[in-house]
């Protein structure tokens, strides 16, 4: 017995098609009596090939001299499901007796080539007029492989009485398969249901192991893992066009190298990875990943390391995509921390973070020339607290690359170029901020390549501490302004021997530039860390357009072309239309003559990205309901009902429209009323340099903790920027008296004063950022100062704010850092309670606690670097920090506690810095008494330089 298999490459391809016949040597052109190629015979005395066939000219199949049993048959392999039709010609021949039989027969097979399933059809010689026609006929039968087949087996075979006479011709033989979509293949750490059965084709019968699926995997199939942590020992080699990609996302599917291996190999062009944390990674370059010209789509890829040539996340040959990954943690002991990039490749939507190299380019590492000339691109990307120690803190380029529409901040370099360093590639649209250098070029540090509308601003170096430029260079359309150095210009400068070797054009700096166009004058940024001009600014309308602008976008996604010419910096400023109490109200407002008499007109005539600008005045007519509708849950079906907002609100600012005053919050006022919220945000909005006040939010008879009941002064609703503000005796019903701060929305450099609501009664903050505020004389149960469920409240004083929780600030998740939480009060927790999260590099003094803690009340959090010192608490317990840990684990880290006593008056206190109710603490390299163990801690008196701060 012999078998015959097609290709693999062949049945591929028959696998999409309904018309491509699976079988070999279907019309038998070769063969002998004994042999014929790619069919396994059966009794082949009674099978032979003959030239007596449908067509003329070529050979068919006959079986004569009946004998029980004897066939003759073909084995394809068929990965994946499918419906199979087998057809055939035939012919009876004159002499053939009454009552033979011949059948065409699919059997279907798994793996280990176990029958899963058989359909035949029998063609019978009944009558003496079939026999005597000697015509050629067509059979077809069809059948649906389970969802198992691994092969399938076609069948001719006959039967009939012992000596019976004639023979039956057999021609053209056909197998076709339906198309069908790409089999979609399951993994699953630990399948509870029928465990592992091949091929995978669902959750219930999903490998375990995610090898044994790959080799599997059609081309083109999709493999979906289900969450769990996939340790491994080896690399996982991807050498199919198949696309990976974790069920739930990234924080779930998760594949850990150990520090073993590299976690992916993908040797495919057209593999894609998507939704997997990729962590533990180790090898010699792309310790995350190592593509070669494939896709990588919406993955984590952190805690690698590489320890050759680098790439401590990925290593990208050319032709691949990164596309909105986060490549967070990395570390190369050579080059690019996070990436690196071969030339010719594409990175969008990504954000590259905290990323270490050892030599240059500590978030991506680029160079090369692309030996198909292809450009590569770095687009829309975060570039953010990324560390080299030579060059390229965040970005080193050299070769055709284009770096577009990109942040890059707070990243440090040993040499030149704390944000880019930049040879013979080109920058565009970009903003550099907070960079740092050990060398020239805080910012930038450029060589041989273009600089075109970026603004680089906030960054410091040793020597120029925007840009520092080389020889043919060419800087054009940019703002590099508000930057340090240690030695020479703060802003820019040229680093070769011979000045004047870089070309500049239409781009505000000081010293001034040498070139047309430019200009010294200050750009006015908002250093809010976007660094957008303010509306007056002289970098408007101040550049020199270009051709590929009319079709372009800035930063912020805004037309790059919008007035008579382009805007210097990477930031494009729309019209502009003005507010003023005595102007003639005459739409669209475009000059102070024609300007709105209420801010609310204004706002309702500009498109998406406009400027409003208000002049002195208290604006305090109008209401306008809040947009969209509230939700509300309830014990039926669908399990919530919606109504209409019924707040109204002084101004609504319902799309990304900035709102800014000429002389701001000293001169220019929103006041609200007992009914009326002051101001609403949405995202992309902003409102700069107002006072906010007498607002109210609340409609008790809704019953509900809802948005209408939150914000008094201002609602930040899932976005939008509140800064430079004064807030002032707002109330609001349920949250945030002065302010509620929603997902993505940002209160900044604003003094929040009096305000009054159930929790926070000066600011609530949901998944929001509060930053460079001062907080003071709110009253409220929770969070007198600010009460946080999610988010970030950074750079703050919280002072004199009062509350039964949480007198400064309580917090239920998040990040509080770098704050100074002084002088607050409340039954427990006087400065602070922090229920989960982090407490970071603050100050806690002076808070008082009715009953328990005037520092801190916390649980289940980290307290890393502060300084808790000089609280009261009435009650004997801890007046410094009262640790009541139910859950989780309380971690306190290079912290000053100290000085902090209990007791009703000054006559009678006793020191007690700390309480703990529960073992599960971990005390390290911190100041108190007594000694809580742990490691590193000290009882030695702190000797504060200057106790009364």
């Amino acid at each position: 017995m012999r078998n015959f298999f097609l290709s693999a490459l062949f049945v591929l391809f028959a696998g999409y098609s309904t018309q491509a016949n699976l079988l070999t040597n279907g019309s038998f052109e070769a063969g002998s009596e004994t042999n014929i190629p790619e069919w396994t015979l059966t009794d082949a005395d009674h099978i032979a090939v003959t030239p007596s066939a449908r067509y003329s000219g070529s050979n068919a199949i006959v079986m004569k001299g009946w004998t029980s049993g004897g066939r003759i048959y073909q084995e394809i392999p068929a990965f994946g499901i499918s419906n199979y039709t087998f057809s055939a010609d035939g012919m009876w021949s004159e002499d053939c007796s009454s009552n033979s039989v011949v059948q065409m027969s699919i059997e279907f097979f798994s793996i280990d080539r176990m029958q899963l399933q058989t359909s035949s059809m029998n063609i019978r010689c009944e009558t003496t007029w079939t026999r005597k026609a000697t015509k050629w006929s067509t059979y077809a039968m069809a059948a649906a492989a389970p969802t198992n087949t691994a092969m399938v087996r076609v069948v001719l075979s006959f039967n009939g009485l012992s000596g019976a006479v004639g023979c039956f011709y057999w021609d053209n033989l056909q197998l076709s398969s339906e198309s069908f979509a790409t089999p979609t293949y399951y993994v699953c750490l630990s399948n509870s249901f029928y465990g592992p059965v091949f091929p995978y084709t669902s959750w219930t019968t999903a490998a375990t192991n995610l090898q044994e699926v790959l080799d599997v995997a059609m081309e083109g199939g999709v493999i979906r893992m289900y969450g769990g942590v996939y340790a491994i020992t080896s690399s996982i080699q991807i050498t199919k066009a198949v696309t990976l990609v974790g069920q739930f996302g990234s924080a779930y599917s998760i594949i850990d190298g150990q520090g073993l291996a590299r976690c992916f190999d993908l040797q495919n062009s057209n593999a894609v990875l998507a939704g997997l944390t990729i962590t533990g990674g180790y090898a010699d370059k792309g310790a995350g990943v190592l593509c070669q010209g494939a896709t990588v789509r919406k993955c984590v890829i952190t805690g690698n390391r590489a320890f050759g040539d680098g790439g401590g996340g990925v290593f990208l040959t050319e032709g691949s995509v990164l596309e909105s990954c986060q490549i967070v943690s990395n570390v190369s002991a050579f080059r690019g921390g996070g990436v690196l990039s071969e030339p010719g490749n594409i990175i969008t939507n990504c954000r590259i973070a905290n990323n270490v190299a050892a030599q240059d380019g500590g978030g991506i590492y680029w160079s090369g020339v692309s030996v198909t000339n292809a450009e590569g691109l770095i687009k829309n990307c975060r570039i953010t607290g990324n560390i080299a120690s030579n060059d390229g803190g965040g970005v080193y380029l050299s070769g055709t690359v284009w770096l577009d529409l990109c942040v890059l901040a707070s990243n440090e370099v040993g040499h030149c170029g704390g944000g880019a360093f930049a040879h013979l590639s080109w920058i565009r649209n970009c903003l550099f901020y907070e960079n740092a250098s050990d060398g020239p070029g805080g910012g930038v540090h450029l060589t041989s390549g273009g600089l075109e509308s970026c603004t680089i601003a906030g960054n410091r170096a040793d020597l120029y501490g925007g840009l520092s430029v080389g020889s043919n260079a060419l800087v054009l359309n940019c703002i590099v302004y508000d930057n340090t150095a240690a030695t020479a210009s703060p802003n820019w400068g040229e680093t070769e021997s011979e000045t004047n070797l870089a070309s500049f054009s239409h781009t505000c700096s000081a010293p001034l530039m040498p070139g047309v166009g430019n200009i010294d004058a200050n750009p006015l940024l908002r250093s809010i860390a976007d660094y957008v001009p303010a509306w007056n600014s002289p970098c408007m309308n101040a550049g020199l357009d270009q051709a590929w602008m009319p079709h372009a976008v800035d930063l912020r996604g805004v037309s790059r072309l919008q007035g008579h010419r382009v805007d210097m910096g990477a930031y494009e400023s729309g019209p502009i239309h003005y507010v003023s109490l005595d102007g003639s109200n005459e739409a669209p407002f475009t000059t102070w003559a024609t300007a709105a008499t209420t801010i609310q007109a204004a706002v309702d005539v500009a498109e998406a990205w406009e400027i409003v600008v208000v002049t002195d005045g208290v604006y305090q007519a109008g209401a306008r309901v809040s947009p969209g509708v509230q939700f509300y849950h309830t014990y039926y079906w669908p399990g919530y009902v919606t109504y209409p907002h019924t707040q109204t609100n002084r101004v609504v600012i319902d799309r990304a429209v900035s709102v800014q005053s000429v002389n701001g919050p000293e001169k220019t006022s929103i006041a609200g009323d007992s009914s009326t919220r002051c101001v609403y945000l949405c995202a992309g909005s902003e409102l700069i340099g107002f006072t906010l006040s007498q607002g109210h939010a609340g409609v008790p008879s809704t019953g509900g903790f809802d948005h209408d009941n939150h914000g008094g002064g201002a609602l930040l609703n899932y976005g939008g920027l509140l800064s430079d503000c004064f807030i002032v005796s707002n109330q609001a019903y349920a949250y945030g008296g002065g302010v509620a701060c929603y997902g993505g929305g940002c209160v900044d450099r604003c003094v929040v004063k009096a305000n009054l609501a159930h929790d926070g009664g000066n600011v609530f903050c949901d998944g929001g950022i509060v930053r460079n505020c001062l907080v003071v004389e709110g009253s409220s149960s929770c969070g007198g100062g600010i009460y946080m469920k999610t988010g970030s409240v950074l750079d703050c004083t919280i002072t004199n704010n009062h509350a039964s929780y949480g007198g400064g600030i309580e917090s239920r998740s998040g990040l509080v850092a770098r704050c100074k939480i002084v002088n607050n009060r409340a039954d427990s927790g006087g400065n602070a309670s922090i229920y989960n999260g982090v407490l970071r590099d603050c100050l806690l003094t002076k808070g008082e606690g009715g009953r328990y803690a005037g520092g801190l009340m916390c649980r289940n959090v980290d307290v890393q670097n502060c300084t808790i010192s000089d609280n009261r608490s009435q009650w004997e317990t801890a007046a410094g920090i009262d640790c009541d840990n139910y859950n989780g684990v309380v971690r306190i880290q290079n912290c000053i506690i100290n000085n902090n006593f209990y007791g009703t008056n000054n006559n009678n206190l006793t020191e007690r810095n700390w309480s703990q109710s529960s073992t599960n603490f971990e005390w390290s390299s911190s100041c108190t008494t007594p000694n809580p163990g742990g490691s590193g801690n000290i009882t030695n008196a702190p000797l504060f330089m200057d106790p009364a701060r």
